[in-house]
């Protein structure tokens, strides 16, 4: 399952942070233990890690109750140990942001509005076919172990699929942790149903132990010097495979230091957090993602020209249409009172 995990995803943080969360979910279920509040913890964490995964916890939390005969006790112990970490977190958004979900899943959710045109792509296509093709193969066979608990796992990933392809207006490789997670299912089921070992039974433990050990210290190097990324190496014929470019963006945020002056504040179009970590400089961010409703509140009422002297901005950032192939220009605008003096910087694509 890591093997197949490793390979598969492209941002690892958020990605293996999902994977681990919804692995201690489904193996709470698989061993069938009885703690209700930690239960629900578990489930808070799944959430947390990615919003969207309530899709996943809802069909798997009617499993767990189920188990523990619809008791009522039993659920509203479910809901306390969830609330314990969920509910801070969703208030405080309400207090801070205005909205219970994150300001950047406001902006890409279209929901009820679903997108029509052509939603579904490389990723999603074949999601829908494993998954359609496993959740058969557990229908019409009864002898797989854990069968109730992946057959709704898979029904709630199915779910949340639907829902990033209908309603996200983004959707990137960390969104489908949980498909990638029945493919190794999948297979796992596949080589166990037909017997198709390739290792002796008494020594595939240790076997399959060291091999996983060596192929994910193998990913995890070359994922650290290289550009390694399964779907866009193997399944964009424009992608090359070749070591890792030095950080354009760093580079620029450190030389940043030596060129603007040290109290600006700056409206940069992409890249605020990684800007703002390196050069320490007071970003502001155009995209919106990690905006407050004051901010929401001040650019729909004031010209854009008004809100810009309101902040008391000194620098903006805009992408530009001059770059060569294999770069992107930002053109940076430097206000200093009435002058406005341009700075265009060329960055290597990332």
């Amino acid at each position: 399952m890591l093997n197949f995990f490793s390979l598969g995803s492209l941002y690892l943080t958020e990605a293996h942070l999902t994977f681990f969360t919804i692995a201690w979910l489904l193996y709470f279920l698989c061993k069938r233990y009885t703690n209700d509040f930690l239960f629900g913890f578990i489930c808070s964490l799944v959430f947390l890690a990615r919003l969207d995964h309530i899709f996943i916890i809802i069909p798997l939390g009617f499993l767990y109750w189920k188990h523990r005969d619809w008791n009522f006790q039993s659920i509203s112990k479910v809901i306390l140990g969830f609330l314990i970490l969920a509910g801070p977190y969703l208030f405080s958004n309400q207090y801070l942001f205005g909205d219970m979900v994150p300001v950047s899943g406001r902006i890409k959710s279209s929901f009820p509005k679903a997108n029509l045109d052509d939603p579904f792509g490389l990723l999603p296509d074949l999601f829908l076919f494993v998954g359609s093709a496993y959740l058969i193969f557990l229908i019409f066979t009864k002898n797989i172990h854990y069968r109730s608990v992946k057959i709704l796992f898979i029904s709630g990933s199915f779910i949340h699929l639907l829902y990033n392809v209908f309603f996200q207006s983004y959707t990137g490789q960390w969104y489908f942790v949980s498909q990638f997670i029945f493919c190794g299912f999948f297979i796992n089921d596949i080589v166990e149903k037909f017997q198709l070992r390739i290792v002796p039974a008494r020594s595939k433990f240790i076997i399959y132990s060291l091999g996983s050990t060596f192929f994910l210290c193998t990913i995890g190097i070359l994922k650290l010097k290289t550009n390694l990324s399964i779907f866009h190496n193997v399944f964009d014929n424009k992608s090359k495979f070749e070591k890792k470019t030095k950080d354009m963006v760093k580079n620029l945020a450190e030389d940043l230091v030596n060129v603007v002056p040290r109290k600006s504040r700056i409206y940069v179009y992409d890249f605020p957090g990684k800007f703002a970590f390196y050069s320490d400089f007071n970003f502001i961010p155009a995209d919106a993602l990690v905006a407050n409703s004051t901010f929401f509140n001040e650019i729909n009422t004031l010209r854009f020209k008004d809100y810009l002297k309101k902040i008391k901005l000194t620098i903006c950032s805009f992408p530009v249409n001059w770059k060569k192939e294999g770069t992107q220009s930002l053109l940076w605008a430097w206000m200093l009172k009435r002058k406005i003096i341009v700075i265009c910087f060329t960055l290597g694509i990332l």
